[in-house]
């Protein structure tokens, strides 16, 4: 975040509405199927789920300004495929 114009320190917080997954080959049994390349054994991965995210909440150094919401709002957007409507921005509160 401290890299998009106008955020300095920031904050991210995500909750997931489902967390990712990783599904083995498995064979007929259920026996997850190993893979023998090289010499060492590992579990073939048949996919992976990415997480499903509900909702972000953003603080940072400049959340307070406009267009910096905005710019916040559209990075957190393109990384998780949230709407702008699930995703908060708030300034940093500042040191007295």
């Amino acid at each position: 975040m401290e890299r998009i114009d106008g955020v300095g320190d920031a904050s991210v917080l995500l909750s997931y509405r489902t967390s990712a997954e990783t599904e083995y080959l498995a064979d007929e049994d259920g026996t997850v199927i190993l893979s023998a390349g090289s010499g060492a054994q590992a579990a073939v991965v048949r996919r992976t789920i990415q997480p499903e995210f509900q909702g972000a909440v953003v603080v940072c150094s400049g959340g307070g300004n406009a267009a910096v919401k905005l710019r916040v709002v559209e990075a957190v957007s393109k990384f998780t495929g949230l709407g702008a409507g699930e995703i908060s921005v708030f300034p940093l509160k500042t040191k007295k």
